[in-house]
């Protein structure tokens, strides 16, 4: 069976970006909130804040986020993609990475890995703004 791009991209980044203890920080510059990797398996990884808040993660998720950025054009800052990583009004990138963890909003755990491989770019300024960089 041939792979897609985005299961070739997710397969070609995976291994770097399935670290545990990686730290990271969600992608606004001035509420942006760390979290680490602490569980990771083939098709998913777990992540912990800080405040000890744990979210299984699985591989589709990065994989739609990819894919949503690629099928909406979102190639580089002047077409970035607003991230709205909100739990009551979310846009419509978070809604395509969050029904892969039962509507539980993720995505502001998904960029800044997928950001840590070069797959995507993020401005955390308000408003918080995406796009892939390929």
């Amino acid at each position: 069976m041939k792979k897609t791009l985005i299961e070739r991209i997710l397969d070609s980044v995976w291994p770097e970006i399935s670290k545990i203890g990686e730290k990271y920080k969600t992608p606004d510059d001035n509420k942006g909130v760390p979290f680490s990797i602490v569980k990771l398996g083939k098709a998913s990884l777990t992540i912990e804040t800080d405040k000890k808040s744990s979210l299984k993660i699985p591989a589709e998720a990065f994989a739609a986020a990819i894919q949503y950025l690629i099928e909406n054009g979102h190639y580089g800052k002047r077409e970035a993609c607003l991230i709205k990583a909100s739990q009551t009004d979310p846009g419509p990138l978070n809604k395509a990475t969050r029904k892969f963890t039962n509507n539980t909003m993720n995505i502001s755990y998904v960029l800044p890995i997928l950001a840590s491989t070069g797959v995507v770019c993020i401005d955390g300024k308000r408003k918080n703004k995406t796009w892939i960089n390929l």
